[in-house]
């Protein structure tokens, strides 16, 4: 396989296969609260499943949480906070033996407070995918014995894979009670990798001649996007919500092309100089494209791509990805070299390298690369200062760098940022909120509880914030005052 493919960098629960689990609706634990109402201080919401501690793998703008914590029995589970409580998901299943789980934690909890995964068979490892809702949770299934989760919408929309009667292996749709078999090009099978805000699927499926091609499913049914010339195989991995999608197709001799299908035809985006390869990742809602394509030294870059030209933004580096494409063209991602890693930005004003003086920036956040950027183009992460002394939590936006750490002693990092420019992380060992231009530490903050706040893992448009104690054993949702 061309390393290319497995550029992306995915957070897993180990994924097991191939099984059955009813659909039965699941017991609500109500979190804990500790610490009284005031008008003037953050209220705290200990999120828990009543056994001790919890970590957070995903926190939405909605202020919804996806976790893992033990029960009152110390056995680890995955929960979702939501406006309804906290759910023990693996109850919610309500079949013995089974417990859910899910591929990707950033495409695994919608905005409206939907959970889709897996439930898997402890004895078997057999796996039907299923969709936690508020009505309770239900089995996805297409009559076969197998199913895979892939991704689901802010609107609870959701897109899988799952196999029919005749063990066929089909993507499928999901919206609200609605279960639709998005068939295939002719073939045999076909796979899902992404849906639209409006419910638009790309992936790829078999043809007549069991060719794989890249596939767009709409209102309409299900488009064969062709391939590029030369080429018998194309994937799609990305689109928006006009139907522009973006991957890569094989072309004559057999290299990747990254191309981009603007409603109409797959345009060949082609590769970077002395390169041979490319494969877009991402598509905005203006139809531009970025992705990873290789160079003459057989390195991988990030690549631009406004609708005229493919640019190489990480020239120099060895290896790259992409954190962000916002729907203004602004590029956030990060590069590595032998000897240093940094944080780049590209926007209109040219291609930024954000550093504090080391050799060392990141910006991967808590919760993958979409945690720590906004969709203004604002970044937040770690940057080493002069001579790698130490860390500093950094924030980057349209009024250039900010060192977040005032002293050169001082250790912190960036690990939220919401579209306002407030930042949340750590700094000498406590949680900070970073609004205003002042740096506050959240253990002053908030109502008197008797806990010390180590880690703001993330914040949301309303100012939820959601943070973790001393090694992350408690799990908090911090409520801001009126």
């Amino acid at each position: 396989m061309n390393p290319i493919l497995s550029v992306r960098r995915w957070r897993t629960i180990t994924v097991s296969f191939l099984s059955l689990a009813l659909f039965l609706y699941g017991a609500v634990l109500r979190p804990t609260g500790v610490g009284a109402q005031s008008p003037s201080c953050y209220t705290v919401t200990e999120l828990t499943l009543g056994g001790a501690g919890a970590d957070a793998m995903y926190f939405t703008r909605s202020g919804y949480v996806l976790g893992f914590a033990p029960d009152a029995n110390a056995q680890y589970h995955i929960f979702v906070y939501n406006d309804t409580g906290i759910h023990d998901l693996d109850a919610a299943l309500n079949t013995p033996g089974s417990y859910f789980n899910i591929i990707d934690s950033q495409k695994t909890l919608s905005e409206d407070g939907s959970v889709f995964g897996m439930a898997v068979d402890s004895s078997t490892n057999d796996q039907q995918t299923v969709l936690f809702d508020d009505t309770g949770m239900h089995q996805l299934t297409l009559g076969g014995s197998f199913g895979v989760a892939i991704d689901i919408n802010d609107a609870g929309q959701a897109t899988g894979a799952a196999t029919d009667s005749n063990d066929a292996l089909h993507a499928f749709r999901y919206d609200h009670g609605t279960m639709v078999d998005l068939g295939t090009l002719g073939g045999s099978r076909s796979y899902p990798y992404a849906i639209s805000e409006n419910g638009k699927v790309v992936g790829e499926s078999t043809n007549s001649n069991e060719d794989t091609r890249a596939f767009l499913y709409d209102a309409n049914g299900m488009h064969d996007l062709g391939v590029l010339t030369g080429g018998t195989r194309s994937q799609a991995v990305a689109v928006n919500d006009a139907g522009q999608a973006a991957g890569y197709s094989e072309v004559t001799g057999g290299a990747q092309h990254a191309f981009l299908y603007d409603g109409t035809s797959m345009v060949d985006l082609g590769v970077l100089s002395g390169g041979s390869n490319s494969n877009a990742t991402h598509i905005n809602a203006s139809g531009q494209v970025v992705g990873i394509a290789d160079n003459s030294n057989y390195e991988q870059h990030v690549f631009f791509y406004d609708g005229t030209s493919m640019q190489d933004l990480t020239p120099g580096a060895e290896y790259a990805e992409v954190l962000r494409l916002t729907d203004s063209g602004i590029v956030i991602g990060t590069a590595y070299t032998s000897s240093s890693s940094y944080v780049f930005v590209y926007d209109s004003t040219g291609l930024h390298n954000i550093s504090l003086g080391g050799t060392y920036s990141d910006a991967y956040g808590s919760f993958g690369g979409n945690g720590a950027t906004n969709q203004g183009g604002d970044v937040t992460g770690y940057s080493d200062i002069t001579d790698d002394e130490s860390q500093h939590a950094f924030l980057y936006n349209s009024t250039g760098l900010h060192d977040l750490n005032s002293l050169a002693a001082d250790e912190g990092v960036g690990l939220g940022i919401n579209n306002s420019g407030q930042v949340v992380g750590s700094s000498n060992n406590s949680a900070f909120l970073y609004s205003g231009g002042v740096m506050s530490d959240l253990n002053g903050l908030v109502c008197s509880t008797g806990i010390t706040l180590h880690t703001a893992l993330g914040i949301t448009e309303d100012r939820k914030i959601l943070a973790a104690d001393t090694d992350q054993g408690h799990l908090y949702l911090l409520t801001p005052p009126n």
